[in-house]
């Protein structure tokens, strides 16, 4: 059982151990936000104002949103994004060092990227709600 003494009964990829045991960090999946899912969209809205490669886009979600993303996960959701056409990319073989794969947002990821912000936008109005909601006293 998480600390909040409620059985986890969550969906694969809820961070909850076996049992409902809580993640190592201490946070219990039933009262953590949940970013899942909206990682994809910090990225697009990072590239869509230039052309990065997989490293520095995992510094700049971690200062711009603060979302704390292992690297492996920021370069499988590039690569898919990708595949699905929302973004390009090519190597960067300037410098020294090893080459770079640089990423570029597409007009198909912009689209994207405007549609699911306007999504987000309705969902942070429900979010609001509710929170008033919550914070009004009993009978009110």
């Amino acid at each position: 059982m998480c600390d909040c003494e409620q059985e986890c009964d969550c969906e694969d990829g809820c961070n909850c151990g076996e049992g409902g045991d809580c993640e190592p960090e201490g946070n219990c999946c039933h009262r953590s936000p949940q970013l899942r899912g909206i990682m994809h969209i910090a990225m697009l809205s990072l590239l869509k104002g230039k052309e990065t490669h997989g490293s520095d886009l995992c510094l700049s979600i971690k200062d711009r949103f603060g979302m704390d993303v292992a690297k492996p996960v920021i370069y499988m959701a590039l690569r898919r994004m990708e595949r699905h056409g929302l973004l390009v990319s090519h190597w960067d073989m300037v410098g020294s060092g090893p080459a770079k794969r640089v990423y570029r947002i597409t007009e198909d990821g912009i689209d994207y990227l405007n549609e699911s912000i306007g999504e987000l936008k309705k969902m942070a109005e429900v979010i609001e709600r509710m929170i008033e909601e919550c914070g009004k006293k009993p009978g009110a």
